[in-house]
């Protein structure tokens, strides 16, 4: 379903990944192509329509940068429109309805819970995706690093006395609601998503917080901190993003450091920075600014 973005995504990734190690040298376009083995032409529509930007004008905004960022948000801390937590720009936290586990729930270890799961391709690489009939319960990218073994293990841990049942159909389904995109007035309807997720109350409270950064911004760990009034707590905060357990919907690649640069993420920091630009490109073409991306480059400064 998701073939020919996969494919941009791992040459995106590949080209990002090349820019950002060689910035310094000014690279040309030839070299880049060479790198991702890909045409001239192919690489500067595919480049322009994942980011939102020519490759040209990506390394110009990363000579302005002191760091290798291209996602630092200027003043994020003090300007809230651009840290996504005004009421009006909750269209994230509109779009996907939230449920956690109970008490008794989390006691009884998942007895008599049916958890459907699937392997699937994604944009950004396959990925596992486990739901019940009360929700999403987890979204895992399975890579080298990160294999399908591993996601499994860690959901039966989570769920030892569920029934787990493979569905691959439905997961093509569900993975189509929220990796589809259509911003013309007359496209599909999308439903509300809804998440069954298990974690401590201060975790829930910290995912209930990515939700309301919208897509095409980002945060830093203190931003979210504050936004809980627990502005001490940034470790605290920082160790329950790294524990969401649905990946991509719960967006914790919405946060970065302070400094502005993309730290690590548990599905490999590429992706990371992939799946951001990519979402500002989206952001881009839904405010009708594709044609014009340099225009979010210079808030980058």
């Amino acid at each position: 379903m998701f073939e020919i973005q996969q494919s941009q995504y791992h040459r995106m990734t590949k080209a990002i990944h090349f820019l950002t190690e060689n910035s310094a040298k000014n690279p040309s376009l030839r070299s880049l192509v060479d790198a991702i083995y890909a045409s001239e032409f192919h690489v500067q529509r595919t480049f322009q329509d994942w980011v939102g930007v020519t490759p040209k004008q990506f390394l110009q905004a990363m000579h302005r940068f002191e760091s290798k960022s291209i996602l630092r948000e200027h003043g994020v801390t003090a300007a809230a429109e651009h840290s996504g937590y005004l009421s009006d720009s909750r269209v994230y936290d509109n779009f996907v309805r939230f449920e956690s586990v109970t008490p008794g729930e989390y006691k009884k270890l998942g007895a008599g819970l049916r958890i459907h799961w699937g392997r699937e391709q994604t944009p950004f690489g396959d990925c596992m995706l486990a739901w019940t009939d009360r929700g999403i319960t987890k979204l895992a990218f399975i890579d080298q690093g990160f294999t399908l073994a591993d996601a499994l293990g860690e959901l039966y841990d989570e769920w030892p006395d569920a029934l787990f049942i493979e569905d691959k159909q439905a997961t093509e389904v569900h993975l189509s609601q929220f990796f589809i995109h259509d911003y013309s007035d007359h496209g599909p309807q999308q439903m509300p998503l809804r998440l069954f997720v298990k974690g401590t109350a201060f975790q829930v409270k910290v995912w209930e917080a990515l939700l309301r950064l919208p897509e095409g911004h980002v945060a830093t760990y203190q931003d979210v901190s504050n936004t809980l009034n627990k502005g001490t707590a940034v470790r605290a905060v920082a160790s329950a993003i790294a524990k969401n357990p649905v990946g991509y919907l719960i967006p914790c690649h919405r946060v970065i450091r302070g400094c502005g640069t993309i730290n690590q993420y548990r599905w490999s920091r590429e992706r990371k920075a992939s799946i951001l630009l990519y979402e500002k490109g989206n952001d881009l073409k839904r405010r009708n600014l594709i044609d014009t991306g340099t225009e979010w480059l210079a808030r980058y400064s």
